[in-house]
């Protein structure tokens, strides 16, 4: 026991050493850091800057860490003469300060980590900037699914912003919770396991001047290229107006302007992506011009308003002939058209139009067919002028049970209707007798197909005379079913 309580005593001992030792060499970093912030804020103030360092969250990092954050490539010249110009609107940009953070159109800054995924967090910043402006939603998105699922294998050593737009465009995005960031490269793309939550239906190039940029602006933030200016990893506040001309390397959204910062000369207001304890929020303003923020590329997106399932979450297991309601809400309150089909996966020759061209609604009902499969889906696509959005349930199956239905009299008709619905082609036996239990005719039938079936009764017995008026019951038997049920006979 003595030398039990030894060993602890000393273990404890050894323990409090490394904690005292690791808590000196990280106040000898902060000093070095804090030193080096001393030297770079007498520098601002004997050049003249506008901004001020401090320690942030990036602080700590060398250079190559810093470097490793950096991944904005530059688009080829051929390619980005094939990329639309964006098309001036009447906005007007007199207004001295415009920031979409005052007007609830941006989401908080997040952090790319060890990774340089800035480009896939600048545009998906931007959308989720958009669905918010004009769809009323906080999203938050996910970045690894534009880092696993584009066409340019782009990751962690860099990408371009176009490759995030294709993508948006072609397929859309899902949720940050669906398939969430990792911040590195190697992942399947798992994106077709979860719905999408927002897509574009395009993007434009802008002119890298002031004017053209602010009049982008005002329909939502912008997606640039950038510089990283000297000693960006310590800015905390101000307007950053020290230059750099070494080729853009990063991408950052601009969310607005301030034409009083930088003492009058303006500033742009951007969003990074090293997190809320850098910069301010995770935001700073930097000098229209400076550091060839703009220079590259710019890009303003064209949002297409989402349709979005709120009911049912699920389908399971479902029956022909059950009611069934589907109801979905759409960003655009102004939807000109609602199409709703019914498919399978299974087979692409069904096809069960549910609605078509119908205006005004987000919900309805309806019984599902007399049809079996395991792939059954619903699709439901919202037209407006400017856009085209689809969005799918998960499959489930639709199942068909053995029953007898129901029976149509006919008083102007010899013929009484019995209908039936059967799982599995099999051999049917039909028997129509009295309420008493005798027998009045027998038919056998070998439907050859899963579904509704119908048979004509004209009155008659199996001698092929006619009986009496009134009523009577059908018992419908086949391999694994029975099912008997009131019929009314009228001539």
């Amino acid at each position: 026991d003595i030398m039990k309580k030894q060993d602890i005593f000393s273990g404890l001992i050894l323990f409090l050493l490394l904690i005292a030792f690791s808590l000196s060499l990280s106040a000898a970093d902060n000093s070095v850091i804090q030193k080096r912030i001393d030297d770079i804020n007498r520098m601002i103030e004997r050049e003249g800057y506008h901004w001020k360092a401090g320690i942030t969250s990036m602080s700590h990092l060398s250079e190559d860490e810093l470097k490793n954050r950096l991944g904005y490539i530059p688009i080829p010249p051929e390619v980005k003469k094939n990329i639309p110009l964006y098309k001036l609107s009447p906005a007007s940009t007199d207004d001295p300060i415009f920031d979409w953070r005052e007007m609830d159109g941006t989401t908080a800054a997040r952090d790319q980590g060890n990774c340089g995924s800035c480009w896939a967090f600048a545009t998906v910043a931007q959308l989720e900037a958009h669905i918010r402006i004009y769809g009323g939603r906080i999203e938050d998105l996910s970045e690894q699914q534009v880092m696993d699922c584009n066409s340019y294998n782009y990751g962690c050593p860099g990408g371009t912003l176009p490759a995030a737009y294709e993508l948006f465009e072609s397929y859309g995005i899902v949720a940050e919770d669906s398939i969430e960031y990792l911040g590195s490269d190697g992942h399947p793309c798992t994106q077709s396991q979860y719905p999408t939550l927002a897509r574009i239906s395009g993007f434009t190039q802008l002119s890298n001047t002031t004017f053209h940029i602010k009049n982008a602006l005002q329909n939502g933030p912008v997606a640039t290229g950038m510089t990283l200016p000297p000693f960006f990893n310590d800015y905390d506040g101000g307007c950053i107006d020290i230059d750099s001309n070494n080729l853009p390397n990063h991408a950052v959204l601009i969310v607005g302007w301030n034409d009083t910062a930088c003492g009058g000369e303006g500033a742009w207001i951007c969003k990074n992506s090293w997190g809320t304890e850098w910069g301010i929020d995770g935001f700073f303003y930097i000098k229209y011009g400076y550091c060839r923020i703009g220079e590259g590329e710019s890009y303003q997106i064209v949002y297409a308003p989402a349709v979005i399932l709120t009911s049912p979450s699920e389908f399971g297991k479902k029956y022909a002939g059950d009611i069934c309601k589907i109801s979905w809400t759409t960003d655009d309150e102004d939807s000109d058209l609602i199409h709703i089909l019914l498919r399978d996966k299974n087979d692409a020759l069904f096809l069960y139009t549910i609605a078509d061209d119908t205006t005004g609604i987000n919900s309805i009902e309806w019984r599902f067919p007399y049809y079996k499969t395991s792939g059954a889906y619903f699709q439901i696509s919202v037209e407006t002028p400017n856009f085209i959005e689809t969005v799918s349930t998960e499959p489930f199956e639709l199942s068909i049970r053995d029953i007898l239905i129901n029976n149509t009299p006919n008083p102007f008709s010899a013929n009484t209707t019995i209908s039936y619905s059967i799982s599995e082609a099999s051999r049917v036996t039909l028997e129509i007798f009295t309420p008493r239990g005798g027998l009045v005719k027998r038919i056998i039938r070998d439907d050859t197909s899963p579904g509704k079936h119908t048979f004509n009764w004209d009155g008659t017995n199996n001698s092929g005379r006619f009986v009496v008026p009134g009523f009577y019951l059908c018992r419908v038997k086949t391999g694994s079913f029975e099912g008997t049920k009131k019929i009314i006979y009228l001539k």
